[in-house]
C-alpha cells in the first residue's frame, strides 16, 4: 500500500478516521476477503476497490498497478 498511496495501512486508517471525525467523509467499507470485495464491486455501481493480483475478478473491470 505504501508504495502506491504513500501511507502505511495504519496511517491510511488514521487519515480516514480524521476525515470522519471532522465530518468531511465517511469510513470506507471493509471486507474480510478479496472475494467479498469483488462481489461488492460487481453489484454496486460506481464502486472501486483493490485486491491482490491473484484474485479472480470476473464481472468487474480490472486495472493492474505495478
Amino acid at each position: 500500500m505504501k508504495e502506491y498511496v504513500g501511507k502505511t495501512d495504519a496511517a491510511l486508517g488514521i487519515y480516514d478516521r480524521s476525515l470522519v471525525f471532522t465530518g468531511k467523509a465517511s469510513m470506507p467499507k471493509a471486507f474480510g476477503s478479496d472475494a467479498e470485495v469483488v462481489a461488492y464491486i460487481a453489484k454496486t455501481k460506481g464502486a472501486i476497490g483493490y485486491v491482490s493480483a491473484a484474485t479472480a475478478s470476473e464481472g468487474v473491470k480490472t486495472l493492474e498497478v505495478k
